[in-house]
């Protein structure tokens, strides 16, 4: 870029070309070691957010989608193939009839257990090429950028 357009400021390209090759390198590496428990990262995340809330393991569609940050179509897709596999259902909302809960089954529960190890292995593998310091200040900066779309994670 800078051969051809002089003009222009490229700097922010750097951090955001290498934000999103990073996140593709992770997602592969991720789907890579989920590929024994027969579920891939976005099917995954569902199982994290439902084992995340407690209780009785249940979340509304919408609640997962806030969580997953994914669109509706990719999440009823999610729903549908981990339903299949018998890891979650779909119950009648107690409280409003018109609505669905998505629930872990005791499968799905199983499965979310072993697979969050290799995931927690992973990610691990993956920041230890930082130095403590490197880690703290790479997560202060990450949720300084988050922050600016209102996401305070």
């Amino acid at each position: 870029w800078e051969k051809e357009k002089t003009d222009k400021d490229f700097s922010s390209t750097l951090i955001i070309g290498r934000i999103l090759r990073l996140a593709h390198y992770i997602r592969k590496e991720e789907d890579e070691v989920l590929s024994p428990y027969q579920i891939d990262m976005g099917q995954f995340d569902v199982l994290a957010a439902l084992k995340r809330v407690g209780g009785d393991y249940s979340l509304s569609p919408k609640q997962i989608k806030e969580m997953v940050i994914v669109s509706s179509g990719a999440l009823t897709n999610r729903i549908a193939q981990l339903e299949k596999a018998g890891l979650v259902v779909r119950n009648l909302d107690k409280n409003d009839r018109r609505s669905i809960q998505v629930q872990l089954t005791k499968e799905g529960l199983i499965r979310i257990d072993e697979s969050l190890n290799v995931i927690l292995d992973l990610e691990k593998k993956i920041v230890d090429f930082l130095s403590e310091s490197e880690q703290l200040q790479t997560q202060h900066i990450l949720k300084k950028l988050l922050c600016s779309f209102n996401d305070y994670s």
